[in-house]
């Protein structure tokens, strides 16, 4: 008699070869895709992403899987859009922002939340200077500080101390060789707000943002639904993911001229709101839900692949 055990959907998520075995499927998948030289930095900061994955949900137990799960998620999804392997300043941006999301959760009911605000902070000042758009994060981490009981005023001003600081200290180098020119067409990004643009998006892009958006939703709706099952901490960590989460997409949806980084964050968020889901309950249900997103994955890694050798 067949039992859950013996479902596709347990032997992958339990597994203990999952991480390895896509590891080398991702390896594959950009060796196939990427030049070595083009490739090698984004696969540094995809792997560094993976085991900050894996520290993060050691850390706060988001998930009842083994540690690795998600981290194999991610890397099997991130290596399925040659579009996102990007060897630029901006491969340090999932990076930086997994660091702030580390800091928000640290301040939840923390004597030391000041701190972990002000890192928090810190990694979006940093952000930021990348990429400017990201401060529209800034009012979320606000209310989910207020969401975890961690909003004080001395967290307020912790978090504007560490937004702030990065362009303090660039001020200063300003100020040391008499230029501030640099500092004011930083600061003129912020300024700069384009109109809702779709038309370079082509439909691999738009195959991609259907899939990880409908993965999204379908993830963020479940925690929602059943995580009350689990215990206090553990939910007001996964309502803060999940809530960062449905920001980011709302915000890939506002600003499509962003899509190759905030499709890059959704990939990371997602990976653990979906591993959740999926080793939250094993249930025929689930497993054929299983099937249908690797699937997903595999029609998708086609495409692009396809999209990458024969599109001109």
């Amino acid at each position: 008699m067949r039992t859950y055990r013996d479902s596709f959907q347990y032997k992958v998520v339990t597994g203990r070869f999952t991480l390895s075995v896509a590891s080398l499927t991702a390896l594959l998948l950009w060796g196939v895709t990427c030049e070595v030289r083009e490739g090698f930095p984004a696969w540094i900061a995809c792997a560094v992403i993976a085991y900050l994955l894996i520290e993060m949900t050691t850390r706060f137990s988001l998930v009842h899987a083994r540690s690795t799960f998600p981290s194999s998620l991610y890397l099997l999804y991130c290596s399925a859009f040659p579009f996102l392997h990007v060897a630029d300043i901006r491969c340090v941006v999932p990076v930086l922002f997994l660091r702030m999301m580390v800091g928000l959760l640290r301040s939840y009911e923390s004597l030391h939340a000041p701190l972990f605000v002000f890192h928090t902070f810190f990694c979006l000042g940093l952000i930021t200077w990348v990429i400017p758009y990201y401060i529209c994060f800034l009012p979320v981490i606000y209310l989910l500080l207020l969401y975890s009981r961690s909003f004080t005023a001395r967290t307020f001003f912790a978090g504007l101390s560490g937004l702030v600081l990065p362009y303090w200290l660039y001020g200063g180098y300003c100020a040391y060789m008499g230029d501030f020119t640099r500092l004011a067409s930083q600061l003129h990004r912020f300024a700069d707000i384009q109109p809702v643009d779709y038309s370079a998006l082509e439909w691999p892009h738009w195959l991609g943002l259907g899939l990880v958006l409908c993965l999204s939703v379908m993830s963020c709706g479940y925690v929602f639904s059943f995580s009350y099952k689990d215990k206090v901490q553990r939910r007001i960590y996964l309502h803060i993911w999940v809530l960062v989460q449905l920001w980011g997409g709302l915000l890939l949806l506002l600003q499509p001229q962003y899509y190759v980084d905030l499709l890059t964050l959704q990939l990371v968020l997602g990976a653990v709101s979906g591993a959740y889901v999926f080793s939250f309950r094993f249930s025929r249900f689930m497993n054929v839900l299983f099937l249908l997103s690797a699937v997903g994955w595999l029609s998708v890694c086609v495409v692009n692949v396809w999209m990458h050798f024969f599109s001109y």
